[in-house]
């Protein structure tokens, strides 16, 4: 029994206090730690995939930009040699028509071209110098060759001209490049026109292409028989003395053209003899028809066939198999089959448009290409201005290999880290338990630390310093994610540098805004002002000034800019029906169908009308305004947003003013007074009518005035001829009074029609005035028309014409004179009522201040029957009188009068109220 007791002791030994200490340290040690590494683990994954994530966009945004400029570049070398080409061209019409000039000229101009010899088993490259131009040719005004330099050399013709071939004979010749008709093309040219073709080549098949056929020509015995060969002609008149000597020819030899594309990858500085096509790392040009004029695949570029006719990319053979098997060139516009880009960049292109796109190769070769114009405007090319394209391409996996790499690089040392962290957790399970709890430790504060830097992070602060020194990828991990908070940080200084410069925007806006001369309102659906500049609010204020309206639903007859938003537009243009009308009439323009697709795509849609109408203010007075009212999608109004009503489905009408909350958008309003400049538009157009009247007049006068004196002669000695017949000398002596009428009518013409000199002085106009009413005073008095001056004696000398202005009196007195002798007296002349206010003309002279200038004030006011609100604009014109026995020119001599002084003349007037003629001098 005491032995079973001792062994169930021992059995409750074998787990005792040391057991159970390691057990429970272990356990302390051990899941802390590893929920420590998996807490780890998971935050490091979330900030490694959005650090991925982001460098690979970033890097992608920035290598197409890169290819893109890189295209760009090539372009511009393009555009610098065909200038430079047709500067050649120009020099060479220059010159004489010389064999010894044109053959120097072919031999200054070469260039480098670099190849592989497709034949060569170890693809052997070669550099050559061949001539830029491989032809050079003069043809006379006969169309008959006279000098050809051809590959560097001397072609020496027939010596006998007939013998040579004819080129103004037929529309085409055939060449070794194909049919041209350059010359009849140069010739139809105008003087110092440049003509330039497309490249001329006879197409080359895929098969034709890899035959092992060579030259054996000196100057091509490197080059393979089936390589492509292709020109540019370039071609002009050459002209002496104005007369056509004939056309000189250039022809850029097409392998300086490849050069431009054929050693180029889209990564690196480093040139290739060739690139390989499969690769999808190459470049490529074609010209403003999508027609391939540089490619690797030779059997692409443009080119005809033997017969010299071109393929029609439109007809059904030119599909994907006739294409894939090398029988036809590569048209960049009519390849949907192979990719849909690619017309997407020759339409780009010929506009004028660079820009990077996705495609395809004929072999299925995922690329992205990046692509830029060539701006050329000769011959051919001026149609678009454009020689066409180039695209610079490479694979689309090349644009993700250096983040895939990195990404692996990071995630495998994660990986590694944690299988090492997982390592170290049981191998301290296996120690004792001081070393387990030191490397317990070890572990768990440099986690700890890179745990506390990823939540800084998350919170925004960037701005960290991790320092482990523990030797292992826990370290190289702090070091990351300091140099990630450094980027972090950069990224953060960039975006708020950004919000910097938008508010500087911002402001800028507001400054525009607030200085705007036009004024501005922003009011939604529901009538309410959402935004106005001060001179809006400065309008409205000068309107209740000059109207004396002052009932706006407002405050504040004197209201502020802030003090108009939040009015109602309804009540604030109450007083003015026209300008409100006019408003509906344009928003039920956007609100309707036809509009409906501009109001959504923003107010930049809008046409502004810019249209200038009437309105009649409460005072009578008329303003003409010119507005522009656009929409802007979205209801800016944001504290009505939660109790805006959303108009159902197809609920669509016109815009009223009783209805304005129907709408999901607000309304720009911009206007301005242009009154000032309406009645300026007018006064030029009475004042260019008045000319054309007075030359009228002034011929009309002088061609009556003759005929008029020999009838007055011959009547008045035929009146004294027959003095015995009194009848006779009655009917006689009535004709010359007529004739004396017409003499009357002619002289008011010729005074209308002619300038007198102007010859002012410094006047006293009260002088003139008294001087001017002493002549009309007897008439006044014989008519009962009371005669009244009232003059400022402070007037100052002002510069008038003493004679002409006291016309202009005379003339006006003498109207209104008219005018109440005839509404004072009945159909017999006798007066209609004794009773009645006697005829009363009033003068006076004052001192008065418009538009900042001092002028002086002379009214001339009567209080007879007024003038008809529909005659007011036509009184000053010429002929224009309701008077049987008047001409119609006093007024309009009055007003060319105070014109001539640089004043001006208005007239104010209400029907049974007399008529007040203000006359406004300069002083």
């Amino acid at each position: 029994m005491k032995h079973a007791q001792k062994k169930l002791e021992l059995m409750k030994l074998k787990f005792g206090i040391r057991k159970k200490f390691l057990t429970g340290f272990l356990l302390l040690s051990l899941l802390p730690l590893t929920a420590l590494s998996f807490f780890t683990r998971n935050r490091m994954d979330v900030v490694f995939n959005t650090l991925v994530q982001r460098s690979r966009n970033a890097l992608t945004e920035n290598s197409m930009s890169l290819l893109e400029a890189r295209a760009q570049a090539i372009a511009d070398q393009v555009e610098q040699l065909l200038a430079a080409c047709v500067d050649d061209l120009k020099m060479l019409i220059s010159l004489p028509a010389d064999p010894s000039i044109y053959m120097n000229f072919a031999n200054v101009h070469k260039r480098d071209i670099w190849y592989q010899h497709k034949t060569s088993p170890s693809g052997h490259h070669i550099r050559e110098t061949l001539p830029l131009y491989c032809e050079v040719v003069f043809v006379n005004s006969q169309g008959i060759e006279e000098i050809r330099i051809a590959d560097g050399k001397p072609v020496f013709l027939h010596h006998d001209s007939a013998k040579r071939p004819h080129l103004q004979d037929s529309l085409k010749i055939k060449t070794k490049f194909g049919n041209e008709d350059f010359f009849q093309m140069a010739m139809a040219a105008k003087e110092n026109d440049i003509y330039v073709s497309h490249l001329t080549g006879y197409h080359v098949t895929k098969d034709n292409y890899f035959s092992t056929t060579t030259s054996d020509s000196e100057n091509n015995k490197n080059q393979n028989l089936n390589d492509y060969r292709g020109i540019i002609r370039f071609a002009g008149k050459k002209m002496v003395k104005g007369v056509c000597k004939g056309v000189v020819s250039i022809a850029l030899d097409h392998r300086h053209l490849m050069e431009f594309t054929q050693h180029i990858l889209p990564f690196g500085n480093q040139e290739v003899v060739a690139p390989i096509y499969e690769s999808g790392n190459y470049a490529f040009m074609f010209d403003d028809e999508g027609w391939m004029i540089t490619h690797p695949k030779q059997w692409d570029i443009r080119g005809t066939f033997p017969d010299g006719e071109m393929v029609d990319p439109s007809s059904s053979i030119y599909n994907e198999k006739n294409l894939k098997a090398g029988l036809f060139p590569f048209n960049l516009l009519h390849v949907p089959f192979i990719h849909e880009n690619y017309g997407h960049i020759a339409r780009d292109v010929i506009a004028g448009k660079s820009g990077v796109v996705k495609t395809t190769s004929v072999k299925g070769v995922p690329r992205i290409l990046a692509y830029a114009p060539i701006n050329f405007s000769y011959g051919l090319y001026s149609k678009h201005k454009c020689f066409g394209g180039v695209t610079l391409g490479a694979r689309s996996e090349e644009f993700h290999r250096t983040v895939d790499q990195t990404s692996a690089e990071i995630d495998l040392m994660v990986k590694k880290a944690s299988e090492n962290s997982i390592i170290l957790i049981f191998a301290t399970g296996a120690l004792v338990a001081a070393i387990a709890l030191f490397l317990a430790r070890s572990f768990t504060r440099p986690i700890v630390q890179l745990t506390e830097k990823v939540n800084e992070i998350s919170s925004g602060y960037y701005d960290i310093s991790i320092e482990i020194k523990s030797g292992d990828e826990l370290e190289i991990l702090g070091k990351q994610f300091t140099e990630m908070g450094s980027r972090l940080k950069l990224h953060q200084q960039n975006l708020v540098r950004s919000l910097d410069e938008l508010k500087q925007n911002v402001d800028l806006l507001r400054r525009i805004h607030a200085g705007m001369l036009s004024s501005l309102i922003v009011f939604n659906r529901d009538g309410k002002i959402l935004s106005a500049n001060p001179r809006a609010a400065h309008f409205f204020n000068q309107l209740c000034k000059e109207s004396g309206v002052t009932d706006h639903n407002l405050n504040n007859e004197n209201f502020s800019r802030k003090e108009l938003a939040g009015q109602n537009i309804k009540a604030l243009l109450a007083p003015y029906p026209e300008l409100m009308a006019h408003i509906t009439k344009e928003l039920d323009g956007h609100d309707s169908p036809v509009n409906e697709q501009k109001n959504h795509l923003g107010a930049q849609n809008n046409q502004p009308h810019g249209e200038s109408f009437k309105v009649n203010m409460p005072d009578g007075k008329l303003v003409y305004l010119e507005t522009s009212i656009s929409t802007i999608p979205g209801n800016v109004d944001s504290q009505e947003k939660d109790n805006m009503e959303i108009p159902e489905k197809g609920n669509k009408g016109k815009f009223n003013p009783q209805n304005m909350d129907r709408g999901d958008h607000s309304t720009l309003l911009i206007f301005r007074d242009v009154t000032r400049r309406k009645n300026m538009e007018k006064h030029i157009s009475r004042s260019d009518k008045l000319v054309s009247l007075g030359i009228l007049a002034a011929g009309i006068a002088h061609e009556i005035r003759n005929p008029l004196t020999g009838i007055t002669l011959m009547l008045d000695d035929l009146h004294d001829r027959i003095a015995n017949r009194t009848n006779d000398r009655l009917l006689i002596q009535r004709a010359l009074e007529e004739i004396e009428k017409l003499e009357n009518i002619v002289t008011r013409l010729l005074e209308f029609a002619s300038k007198p000199a102007h010859d002012p002085v410094l006047e006293d106009l009260n002088k003139v005035v008294a001087d001017t009413l002493f002549f009309v005073k007897k008439q006044c008095k014989q008519k009962g028309v009371t005669l009244i001056s009232r003059t400022n004696q402070n007037l100052p000398r002002i510069l008038i014409d003493r004679e002409r202005i006291r016309q202009a009196i005379l003339n006006i007195v003498l109207n209104a004179l008219n005018v109440l002798e005839d509404s004072m007296a009945d159909s017999n002349g006798n007066n209609k009522d004794k009773n009645r206010n006697k005829g009363k003309i009033v003068i006076s002279t004052d001192i008065t201040d418009i538009s900042e200038d001092h002028m002086v004030l002379l009214s001339i006011k009567d209080n007879g029957p007024g003038i008809a609100r529909e005659d007011l604009d036509a009184i000053f014109d010429p002929f224009f009188s309701h008077n049987p026995d008047g001409f119609g020119l006093g007024l309009s001599i009055t007003h060319t009068i105070v014109e001539e002084h640089g004043g001006r003349i208005v007239v104010e007037s209400e029907p049974g109220k007399g008529a007040c003629f203000n006359i406004h001098l300069p002083i």
